[in-house]
């Protein structure tokens, strides 16, 4: 690194002299969920080519960074399936088209996914569903030989147009968080995510009820003293504090976030009303961040800002129920935005989306900590309401780095006491289309920014490499006002390089900085424009 290559075009920049002042990055969480169950975003449809199946989530990764998101919420479990190779659970039905059946040619997509959003600068977070079993229209033939519902029927509950596995059994408690600390451990994902399907929702506005009879009556019989909803509430919140725990067992810096329904209990606060989550679904979801039992949470407030389940009002409260200070990243719902009838729309105007991305920013106040996770990816692949152009005109016009995690520091691998390693001999050039001494993968036409590292064994993991740059100032600036920086991008710590796009003579300065997986930052290496240095053609 740093040498001119052939074909290469060296920029009149150098290291100054003297320390720069580089401000941190903009810090706020941008994520989207990406659903696979019923094929509502990726892939299209079951049974693809593989090579359609790629370039679809490629291409949806494009333009997740495209606007200036960070991180994308993958379904990587729906119904006691994989969509990924697992030693445990069968193929997915919404990959293949056939439960069991593998990709051909071979492929692991959440290998794939990973590697490609890490690309692209963005976090992957693995979502599981953790108990439900199967559709009704799969049928009993429709399941493959491993898959539980074939192997353990007596396991099996019916709960509408599904078969559920009931929660209550320590087998099926256990499984689910094998299946999870099998992901942490062979992949390198950035966090674990689940909702709240733990007991199944109403459906048609009957609770549906789920058959754990048997095992509640053999609690009472060794002993048990609390009733049938704690009893479900405490089997819940077990299994949330113990994959946590165990999470970060394996990896700390690996992030474990749960997005419950918005609502913990009507009239909190006073003027909400809606579904009892704590006493129909045995979601106790306030316990969880109280507890901090989890490094986010994402309440799906999906609800408009003002009325009888205020975005607002809830957002407030949720943020109160944090004496632990885990990040709260509310879900909003902008599937919801378009004409009443039109899939999940309910007639709210695309502001709303954006008015809410300001209340959970003015709320938190200079706090580096605000973020939004949404609901889903379809409203902005479709555009809905002018939404995938304006959040990035409007809001996400900059790019942002998630916050920092810093209950994580000091365990295991997360931080330690070793230093992050400086970015060293920093080069910048232009790589064009006719050298054929490029490295596999590189952007022909791009201005290169390359720098090596020390091997030292002392330094600690970068996880990314922040590239900044500062903007050449106006005629009339004044001296003492304060340079602007924006973040141009991230790049996976592997990497020793970040391409910059064709043309960057609207800067005049540029900064790379280790970044760790908890969110801390190292310190950074500037490269400035040489005074000497003259303006190109084009630049």
């Amino acid at each position: 690194m740093g040498g001119t290559l052939p074909g290469a075009e060296r920029e009149p920049w150098k290291s100054p002299g003297v320390p720069v002042e580089v401000p941190e990055p903009r810090r706020e969480f941008r994520g989207i969920w990406l659903t696979t169950v019923y094929n509502l975003d990726w892939p299209s449809k079951p049974g693809l080519p593989v090579e359609i199946q790629q370039l679809e989530l490629r291409e949806i990764l494009d333009r997740v960074a495209s606007l200036n998101m960070n991180a994308v919420v993958l379904q990587v479990r729906t119904m006691c399936d994989a969509l990924y190779d697992s030693p445990i659970e069968p193929w997915s039905y919404f990959l293949t088209g056939e439960v069991g059946k593998a990709p051909e040619p071979y492929y692991d997509p959440l290998k794939y996914a990973v590697d490609e959003a890490h690309a692209r600068g963005l976090e992957l977070h693995a979502w599981f569903n953790p108990f439900r079993a199967a559709t009704a229209a799969y049928g009993e033939a429709g399941l493959s030989a491993d898959h539980v519902g074939r192997q353990y029927p007596w396991l099996l509950r019916p709960v509408g147009g599904h078969q559920w596995l009931d929660p209550s059994s320590e087998f099926v408690r256990n499984r689910a968080a094998t299946v999870v600390f099998d992901v942490v451990n062979r992949y390198d994902i950035d966090a674990v995510h689940m909702d709240d399907y733990f007991y199944p929702y109403p459906e048609g506005g009957r609770e549906p009820g789920l058959d754990d009879a048997e095992n509640y009556q053999r609690y009472l019989l060794e002993g048990g003293t609390l009733s049938l909803g704690d009893w479900r509430r405490e089997i819940v919140n077990e299994f949330v504090r113990d994959l946590y725990v165990e999470i970060k067992r394996s990896k700390p810096w690996v992030k474990f976030g749960l997005s419950p329904f918005g609502i913990w209990r009507p009239k909190h606060p006073e003027s909400i009303d809606g579904l009892d989550a704590w006493r129909v679904i045995f979601a106790d979801s306030r316990k969880w961040i109280n507890e901090g039992w989890v490094d986010y949470l994402s309440p799906q407030l999906y609800w408009k800002r003002e009325g009888p389940q205020s975005f607002t009002k809830l957002f407030h409260w949720w943020q109160d129920q944090n004496p632990k200070g885990r990040h709260l990243w509310p879900g909003v719902a902008a599937s919801r935005i378009g004409k009443e009838g039109a899939g999940e729309a309910d007639g709210r105007d695309v502001m709303e989306v954006l008015e809410q991305i300001d209340d959970t920013r003015a709320y938190l106040g200079s706090a580096p900590a605000s973020g939004q996770l949404h609901w889903r990816w379809e409203a902005f692949a479709t555009n809905r309401g002018g939404i995938a152009k304006l959040i990035t005109l409007r809001r996400y016009a900059e790019r942002a780095v998630p916050p920092p995690s810093p209950w994580l520091a000091g365990q295991g691998d997360a931080d330690g006491d070793s230093p992050l390693p400086v970015a060293e001999n920093p080069s910048l050039e232009k790589r064009d289309a006719l050298s054929d001494q490029l490295e596999a993968g590189s952007d022909a036409g791009q201005w290169i920014l390359a720098w090596e590292t020390p091997r030292a064994k002392d330094t600690a993991p970068v996880r990314w490499w922040v590239v900044q740059a500062r903007h050449v100032r106006s005629g009339d600036a004044k001296e003492t006002e304060k340079p602007v920086w924006t973040t141009l991008k991230l790049v996976p710590g592997a990497a020793r390089e970040a391409a910059l796009g064709g043309e960057i003579g609207g800067y005049d300065a540029l900064s790379v900085r280790p970044l760790d997986a908890i969110g801390e930052l190292g310190f950074p290496t500037v490269l400035e424009k040489s005074a000497s240095g003259k303006k190109r053609k084009g630049e």
